[in-house]
């Protein structure tokens, strides 16, 4: 359970620190400065929580496998 919740951690550590680049280089290419920076921010928060749901389905899946001899 703790090494899960270790790779999960570190994931959205990664999220974040890619929430901030995007969030410093975002302003440099687009004309109206805080709907980028908005922009940016809800697409790196919507992709790292689709990432979140998708991992934590693997962790604990509500469909168990059957093994068939």
């Amino acid at each position: 359970m703790v090494e899960a919740m270790a790779g999960l951690t570190w994931g959205l550590v990664i999220w974040i620190i890619i929430l901030v680049l995007s969030m410093l280089i975002a302003p440099i290419f687009a004309k109206d400065k805080k709907l980028a920076v908005f922009l940016a921010a809800l697409t790196v928060v919507c992709m790292g929580m689709m990432w979140c749901f998708t991992y934590m389905s693997q962790m604990y899946p509500l469909v168990q496998p059957i093994k068939k001899d």
